[in-house]
Formats: structure tokens, sequence, C-alpha cells
């Protein structure tokens, strides 16, 4: 998540705010959009992967032992793609400096996942955990991209990124 996360929001933020004062909001929502097929090219390679070869992985980064928690790395990583995603829908907030906003959908996000964890952790262990956590990090950035939407709306092909996302579906099941 931070290797990921980290450097979008570091490198991202600056560059659509600069943006932003210099060519305006059309500009801007031209690069945040464009911006976020390349990312979401990359988002479904990375998850797609990342649930074909889920144990695989597993076994390589620690041992054998932790193979049992395969199933949930799949789940874990789309979550914190749509985490890292939330860059690109929150970018009407940045370069508005309504921050306050995002606050308080980070805390209804929050409270979706508290709620969640609550009803699902005592009867389905772990996995009762990774299920709540990717549910609230897609809430989020449904949140981010519906509110946000009226701050900057964002030029988004869904011919381009539809077919992304059938691929990595298709080559995570195959």
């Amino acid at each position: 998540q931070e290797s990921l996360q980290i450097p979008l929001n570091l490198a991202l933020v600056p560059m659509y705010v600069k943006l932003w004062h210099r060519e305006g909001p059309e500009a801007t929502g031209r690069f945040v959009g464009l911006t976020f097929e390349v990312f979401l090219l990359a988002a479904c390679a990375v998850t797609a992967v990342t649930f074909a070869a889920a144990r695989e992985l597993i076994i390589f980064v620690n041992s054998a032992k932790y193979a049992p928690a395969a199933p949930m790395l799949g789940p874990l990583v789309a979550g914190y793609m749509f985490l890292a995603a939330s860059v690109f829908f929150s970018a009407g907030f940045w370069v508005q400096k309504k921050t306050m906003q995002m606050a308080r959908l980070v805390a209804v996000a929050f409270g979706v996942k508290c709620v969640l964890n609550y009803i699902m952790l005592p009867g389905m262990g772990l996995a009762g955990a990774v299920i709540p956590n990717a549910a609230g990090f897609i809430v989020l950035a449904a949140l981010y991209g519906w509110y946000s939407h009226r701050l900057l709306p964002l030029r988004l092909s869904p011919v381009r990124c539809l077919p992304y996302v059938g691929a990595a579906t298709v080559a995570a099941f195959a």
C-alpha cells in the first residue's frame, strides 16, 4: 500500500494543483482522467496477478505455513487499489481546498468499515477482517468520486477502462 499510495499522492497532487492554477478545470480534469486510466491498467494487472498467484506470492514472500491465508490476498490487494485510486477521485477536493469535506467522507467510510468488522469478524475470523477493509476502501473511493465530481469533473473513457477490468477479471480466474 505504501509503495503505491504515497508516491501517487506525492507526485500527482502537486501536479494537478499546479495544472488547476495554470490551465483551469478543463485541462486538470482531462489530465487526472488520463492518468487514472494509466493507473487503472496497472492496478488491474497487479490485482489479476495477485488473485491468480496468491498462494505462490504468499509462499515466496513469507513461507508455506502462511499459504492458508492466500485466498485473502486478492481481495485485500483489490481494496488497496481502490484506496490508491482515491488520489484521482479526490482531485476536486484538493484543487478547491475542501479537505474538511474529505475528512467527513473518510469518517463515513471508516464507520462503514467498523460496522462491517463488528458484524463479520466474530463469525468469519480473519476473512471477516479482509472484507470490511476492502469494502471501506471501496466506499471511500466511491464517496470521493461522487462528491469530488461536482468540484472537478474527470474526463474518463469507459470504452478504454472497461476492457482493462474485463481482461483482468478473465485473467485472474483463468
